[in-house]
């Protein structure tokens, strides 16, 4: 998760009349001018203290303002490459930009329509149904993994979603052999840190499926279970893990719930 998506996710979260929303708002306004910023200017911008700027930071894991300073400003220097749904350089002059994207998001969707591995759906939804606990690191939460999150609970197991990777280090120290984690990582954004977290994940003895577009990203082959679904390296590729995870979210229920009475 970039610096800008940790901001949006935690202003996201935060109560809309709090501080620490206000805050937060503050900064995506002047995004543009925060490298230039002290943490002093940036307080005054904000209306706040510099102490406050310190704690909130720290709480988006940052050990100071210096380090969320640069990481931000390197990832506004890579906006366009981190927020691109599909690589418009590629595109033909003369064909719109809604059809590039759909004609893509098209092709991408009979890729895994024609790959589609139903065993390994299968052994993903065992996986999850012998374990305690289940921790989905995730992108972004989006309606997939609540719904499989809901799933999970409604089968008597512990299913916790986080975004940020301060929650998701927390949460890696108090798995046990009993749980598991799905790791869902695009390449283009997530691929330094993924192998980082299978590690940490393998060494509490946990087991972990690592979902992501492309075979090549750090750690896949480590991984309990390794899943790559078509992709272009862009921003396009969740929307066709987001349908993977529906896949894996029906066949679980239709293995686990449907057969308990949750119908």
């Amino acid at each position: 998760m970039t610096s800008l998506e940790r901001l949006l996710t935690y202003y996201n979260q935060a109560q809309p009349d709090s501080m620490q929303a206000a805050i937060v708002r503050n900064i995506l306004i002047h995004l543009k001018n925060v490298g230039e910023m002290t943490i002093f200017d940036l307080a005054d911008a904000c209306y706040t203290s510099p102490a406050s700027i310190s704690r909130l930071v720290r709480k988006m894991g940052y050990k100071n303002f210096s380090y969320f300073q640069k990481d931000l400003v390197d990832c506004m220097g890579k906006y366009d490459m981190h927020n691109r749904l599909v690589n418009l350089d590629r595109k033909p002059d003369q064909i719109p930009v809604t059809e590039y994207y759909l004609d893509t998001f098209e092709n991408l969707f009979h890729q895994l329509r024609e790959n589609i591995d139903a065993d390994q759906i299968r052994r993903l939804t065992e996986m999850m149904h012998a374990s305690e606990k289940i921790g989905i690191y995730a992108y972004s939460a989006f309606m997939s993994e609540l719904f499989l999150q809901s799933d999970l609970f409604a089968t008597g197991r512990i299913c916790d979603v986080y975004a940020q990777e301060k929650d998701i280090l927390e949460h890696i120290k108090v798995l046990t052999e009993r749980d598991m984690v799905i790791l869902v990582a695009p390449n283009a954004i997530e691929g330094i840190q993924a192998d980082k977290i299978v590690t940490l994940v393998q060494r509490q003895g946990a087991k972990i499926c690592l979902l992501s577009d492309s075979k090549r990203i750090p750690g896949f082959r480590k991984a309990d279970l390794g899943i790559a679904v078509p992709g272009v390296l862009q921003g396009i590729d969740m929307h066709i893990m987001q349908i993977y995870l529906s896949l894996v979210a029906l066949e679980y229920r239709r293995r686990y719930l449907d057969e308990e009475g949750y119908k």
